[in-house]
């Protein structure tokens, strides 16, 4: 429900049309954003953008919230990302299959650069492990007959080595809980 006003850089014009806000002409080189020297016609289309859209700000506002539900809830996102998925599975390109075939030779380059990535960064896996670990074993009654319910946990079941393994992984690239979410709808 908020209108915005935007140069035309990178891909405003996805998000801002006219009934939304404005997307306005972009006097400097996208490079040059800390240039602070601005033109007064610059200037001038952002107080006439202003102006147009506090004289109309309950039209804008509803366009705002109507755009966000027509194009960009979590829902329409999956829906397109399946149509996508079934798009490229029925028409592949042959290039980027020949360049996958051509990356899955360099597997041992890949684990390489895994295995000391996670040696750099082992601090904050350690973290999202103990997290995962209070979050999903502390708080669950086993039925072990071993003294320590943890190491019978980790020792007897194929789940917690697949489970943790798969998501301190997905909590490190950020998509955990994306994931989540989309398992999770119906």
């Amino acid at each position: 429900g908020v209108p915005v006003i935007s140069s035309d850089v990178g891909g405003q014009r996805e998000l801002i049309d006219d009934f939304v806000g404005k997307t306005l002409k972009c006097y400097q080189d996208e490079k040059e954003i800390k240039n602070f020297k601005y033109k007064d016609e610059e200037i001038m289309q952002y107080a006439d953008a202003i102006e147009l859209i506090l004289n109309n700000l309950d039209r804008y506002k509803s366009a705002c919230r109507d755009k966000i539900l027509q194009k960009f809830t979590v829902n329409k996102m999956v829906s397109n990302m399946e149509n996508m998925f079934e798009y490229v599975v029925k028409n592949p390109n042959n290039d980027k299959i020949q360049l996958g075939q051509n990356i899955s030779k360099c597997t041992d380059l890949a684990k390489e650069y895994i295995a000391s990535y996670m040696m750099l960064s082992e601090g904050e896996y350690k973290w999202l492990s103990d997290e995962f670990n209070r979050k999903n074993i502390d708080e669950v009654d086993y039925k072990f007959d071993n003294e320590d319910p943890k190491r019978a946990y980790y020792e007897q079941t194929l789940e917690y080595k697949i489970k943790h393994v798969l998501v301190v992984v997905l909590q490190k690239l950020r998509i955990y809980d994306v994931c989540k979410r989309i398992l999770r709808r119906d």
